[in-house]
């Protein structure tokens, strides 16, 4: 984490063409063959509870091919980190939209809905609505921080193509 520096900071309410957020995807990616695939599941799941990690590992997942770090997204969500609720739903959605988000949909039906005052409810209507499991959407702000869902997922969807 010292070697990132604060560079996750942009990632909690990201614009994708925000120069700042291009400068700490930068920065974050610049790792991305320095750390092994287990440290990225680690920093993603957090067992020290810092959303900072998890956003950290999440951009490194989308570097590296997210696909393989669902697993540990999805452990992560079951202890959701506030600010990294929504960020995680998105590189889960971008990791899984083209293959198979049913199975994904089902491992979080058992989350709790009404975590972080809704947020966590909200972004799994999100996905569902994202990976066109759901044809309805949502309100655009999340409940508890306001996040826009679309902001997060442009920023993920950009560095799967940049990479």
């Amino acid at each position: 984490m010292k070697s990132v520096g604060g560079a996750y900071l942009p990632l909690v309410r990201p614009r994708a063409a925000d120069p700042t957020v291009n400068d700490a995807i930068s920065t974050i990616l610049a790792l991305v063959g320095q750390v092994e695939s287990r440290t990225i599941s680690d920093l993603i799941i957090a067992a020290s509870g810092s959303w900072r990690e998890t956003i950290v590992g999440l951009v490194l997942a989308a570097g590296a091919g997210p696909r393989a770090y669902v697993p540990a997204m999805l452990t992560s969500l079951a202890k959701p980190r506030g600010l990294a609720i929504v960020p995680t739903f998105a590189v889960v959605t971008v990791s899984v939209r083209s293959s198979q988000p049913e199975g994904v949909a089902k491992d979080l039906a058992c989350l709790d809905r009404s975590a972080f005052s809704g947020e966590l409810g909200w972004a799994i209507d999100k996905f569902l609505f994202h990976t066109g499991i759901a044809s309805t959407d949502v309100a655009r702000f999340s409940p508890n921080d306001g996040a826009v869902f679309e902001h997060h997922l442009q920023v993920y969807e950009d560095i799967g193509r940049a990479e």
